[in-house]
């Protein structure tokens, strides 16, 4: 008894305050009672008189109606999310009020719509669509019926959909069918459908949303070229707009116009409407700064990006990666090896090395021993060889390339041979690739470089010439015309 006694004073309360809006105007009666009944909808007994003592003041208002009957059923999808949330769900007082609105006035389409809204929730897709279609022919010059039932039937009858989207064009001509399916597909995420309908649609009657997710959709499919053209007409119009500048700037840093990508990295941070950087901006600005040879700038857009606590895992590996290979292009070899085994270390602890991230940090010894006088070169090269070495032990898949490398590096160091520094490295390589079930043309070229070396070492260091002719003889087995091998072996034409 407390309990009721307390709801019906807290009702008293509530009646006694609204008066003065909520019996005069529409909006604010649908706003209390929306307050009331969903603090109050367990307790029907009070709660259902007191409303419709209410509804009695409006009750030519199909707009009350509908509200109270949203009241009464109230719902939301979470985005991206099959499932509905109920606050309340009191679907007989809903169509009661739906009813209500409908009597008294019956093209009001919103009141058929909520009607097949409930049913939606109700997983009856055929109740529905019927009253979709009583709103439709309620308000035939109303767009909301046609959407709601376009919406309703597009994954399992997209030319009903279609078909009874289009006509409305009899009672609105300039009516954007093709936008609005577009918007039907955006939100399912059929981008190549969004796409197709968007590329049909007229532009200027898109707006900024429309615009970001048709560029948006362009980028992802990989349509860069289309995506900028979009990009651009969106910032014709919506000049701060951040989301089309941010495309504009990506996809021109994708397409390597990176004055034009500068340009628009500086409208993105410092010209748009509330832009919030993203992680990613960091890693394009640096790409942009990349491909015009700004080095330091583009390790600072880098450097951002991997310090960010914010940014994905991926794309501060990808940072990282980047610093390191801006270092090698100015020819900063120490900061390149630094950077680049500060990323390993940092893929090692994720358990993510790969034959590739050490190939990156061999590759930068390399070329810091090819950029250094003779007779200074050996320490780069040496340090180069011992991560190839690594990587061959390692990566059993990729011994060959490792080989292949350390082979190259030995007669970089012995470029006659008379050390026999790259035996060792040859007679592995010509056994890894010799065991491969299947071998691709590298694999061949690779196996006939050890061979050469194999055949020159025996042939002229040792002066070993019947053993050297077997690896020249295995030569012309892969490449029949080598012209190496069939000079030792004294063959003519």
């Amino acid at each position: 008894m407390r309990s009721i006694r307390y709801v019906l004073a807290a009702l008293a309360v509530l009646a006694s305050a609204a008066p003065a809006g909520a019996q005069s105007d529409p909006k604010a009666a649908v706003a209390a009672l929306d307050t009331v009944v969903r603090k109050y909808s367990n307790y029907k007994s009070v709660l259902d008189p007191f409303v419709e003592k209410v509804y009695s003041k409006f009750r030519k208002s199909a707009e009350v109606a509908t509200g109270i009957a949203r009241s009464y059923y109230s719902f939301s999808r979470p985005a991206g999310q099959p499932y509905y949330t109920f606050v309340t769900r009191d679907s007989a007082n809903a169509y009661k009020y739906i009813a209500l609105a409908i009597e008294a006035k019956p093209d009001y389409v919103p009141a058929y719509i909520f009607g097949g809204d409930i049913q939606v929730t109700m997983a009856d897709r055929e109740a529905a669509a019927d009253w979709y279609r009583r709103a439709i022919k309620a308000g035939p010059a109303n767009p909301a019926g046609y959407l709601a039932f376009a919406d309703l039937v597009i994954d399992d009858d997209s030319a009903a959909a279609v078909s009874t989207l289009e006509g409305i064009r009899s009672h609105l001509p300039d009516f954007p069918v093709e936008l609005a399916l577009a918007r039907i597909y955006e939100k399912r995420n059929y981008l190549r459908n969004a796409v197709a309908c968007f590329d049909r649609a007229e532009r200027d009657s898109m707006n900024a949303e429309d615009l970001v997710s048709y560029a948006m959709f362009h980028y992802l499919l990989g349509n860069f070229p289309r995506s900028l053209d979009v990009a651009l007409y969106g910032h014709g119009r919506f000049a701060g707009n951040p989301a089309l500048n941010r495309l504009a700037f990506w996809n021109h840093t994708d397409l390597k116009n990176y004055d034009e990508a500068l340009a628009f990295a500086d409208l993105l941070f410092n010209k748009s409407e509330n832009p919030e950087i993203q992680p990613k901006d960091y890693l394009y600005y640096g790409y942009a700064y990349l491909g015009k040879k700004h080095y330091a700038e583009a390790v600072g857009m880098f450097g951002r990006l991997a310090a960010s606590a914010d940014a994905e895992e991926r794309d501060k590996n990808t940072a990282m990666q980047e610093i390191a290979r801006a270092y090698q292009s100015m020819g900063d070899y120490g900061k390149a090896a630094d950077a680049c085994r500060a990323y390993i270390a940092k893929r090692e602890k994720d358990s993510l090395l790969s034959a590739y991230d050490l190939n990156m940090l061999a590759q930068i010894y390399i070329e810091q021993g090819d950029s250094l006088p003779e007779g200074q070169q050996a320490a780069a090269w040496q340090r180069a060889d011992s991560v190839l070495s690594m990587m061959t032990d390692r990566f059993p898949a990729n011994a060959d390339y490792a080989l292949y490398w350390r082979l190259v590096l030995a007669a970089k160091q012995d470029p006659e041979s008379t050390e026999g520094l790259g035996l060792p490295h040859a007679q592995r390589l010509a056994a890894v690739i010799q065991a491969m079930p299947e071998r691709s043309d590298i694999a061949n070229a690779r196996l006939v470089f050890a061979y050469r070396y194999l055949g020159y070492y025996y042939s002229f260091v040792l002066n070993r010439r019947a053993q050297g002719r077997v690896y020249w003889e295995k030569i012309l087995e892969i490449e029949p015309e080598n012209n190496a091998a069939r000079t030792v072996l004294g063959l003519k034409g």
